[in-house]
């Protein structure tokens, strides 16, 4: 043991702390020979709380002498744990917090007869038209199971809460009409050859217009944004070469199919990269302060190229290196840590174009 002024502590700090045995499990382990392993808290005058695990029952039990009660033998035990798991507390009373834990001999008595489960406790949840006779769940199950022809309560709910999801459907287009801002709308009503422009009013009246003179788009083209466009061909694309353009980007040929590039590191929202279609301001960037693990890319015009992006990772403690060692670790000039590394493809840092459908 080691002192320092009033502090006493272990001279190995991972040292462990045996009080009844020379084996200890854990920092402090208390036993006995035979009988209860307890150890007691107490401040100032107040009594004292207990913590013991019974010697016969292993049960792990808190105990005070200001508790007149028990959950357990004797008395005094206020919260008792089982080795099986099962947790023991008092029977909450009147005047308890509404806090207090309700223990399953007070929640059967207050369900299933008995205890607080009286008629007049009924009636105050149930309500004064209540009747036990008639309106048990188990009436009311079969009543609704014989509503949907249902042999059980689960059914029974499965198919009334089918019906109201049908209906919330129904009802979810006239819901969002009302619940957004005054303003136009475009889109295709399910047909990406139709466009439609929905316009809504500051008084919530909705007025729909059909646009390229009540027809569909012309064939080879499609509605995207409210514009009738020749459709962009790469892969499953649903936008046009006109939704491209008023985008800001530029329609290109991929050699076989169309897409759009744009002069930015990332597509806009509801577009997705043309596989690896892209390009970056220089051939290669960033690195360790070693100059090693730099991030390479495609920086001529926009080409189906892969790039390689290198970052470090997380931090390996407790090694330090400097630039004449060899290391496959991401190296930083402060105090020479190392980190792990971390490659991928197609990052957008230093990225000033991406191809998108």
């Amino acid at each position: 043991w080691t002192t320092s002024g009033t502090d006493v502590f272990l001279s190995t700090l991972t040292d462990y702390v045996g009080i009844g045995t020379n084996d200890p499990n854990k920092q402090l382990h208390l036993k006995t020979a035979s009988g209860n392993a307890e150890l007691d808290i107490q401040s100032g005058s107040q009594n004292y709380w207990a913590i013991y695990q019974d010697g016969t029952t292993e049960q792990l039990r808190f105990w005070n002498a200001d508790f007149a009660g028990d959950v357990g033998p004797g008395v005094g035990n206020i919260f008792v744990i089982d080795n099986d798991g099962t947790v023991l507390v008092k029977t909450p009373v009147d005047g308890d917090s509404d806090n207090a834990v309700a223990t399953k001999g007070y929640v059967d008595a207050a369900a299933g007869g008995g205890g607080d489960a009286t008629l007049a406790n009924q009636l105050s949840i149930m309500g004064t038209d209540f009747d036990q006779s008639l309106d048990s769940l188990k009436i009311i199950s079969d009543k609704i199971g014989e509503a949907n022809d249902s042999p059980t309560l689960g059914s029974s709910i499965f198919a009334a809460v089918g019906f109201l999801a049908n209906k919330i459907i129904e009802l979810q287009d006239i819901v969002q009409d009302y619940s957004i801002q005054a303003g136009d709308y475009f889109g295709n009503g399910g047909n990406i050859y139709y466009c439609q422009k929905k316009t809504i009013s500051a008084g919530g009246q909705v007025t729909y217009t059909s646009i390229n003179n009540n027809l569909q788009c012309d064939a080879g083209k499609v509605c995207s944004n409210g514009y009738c466009g020749t459709a962009l061909t790469f892969s499953s694309s649903t936008h046009s070469e006109t939704e491209c353009t008023n985008l800001g980007g530029t329609v290109f040929n991929t050699g076989s199919r169309t897409a759009c590039e744009f002069s930015s590191p990332n597509c806009p929202s509801g577009w997705t990269q043309a596989d690896s279609w892209q390009r970056y301001a220089s051939w290669s960037w960033g690195g360790d302060s070693c100059g090693r693990w730099t991030s390479s890319g495609w920086a001529g015009s926009l080409d189906n190229s892969s790039s390689s992006c290198v970052t470090p990772g997380p931090y390996i403690i407790g090694n330090t290196y400097n630039c004449t060692e060899n290391t496959d670790k991401w190296h930083t000039e402060y105090l020479g840590q190392l980190f792990s590394v971390i490659v991928s493809s197609n990052c957008s840092t230093n990225r000033v174009g991406i191809g998108c459908y």
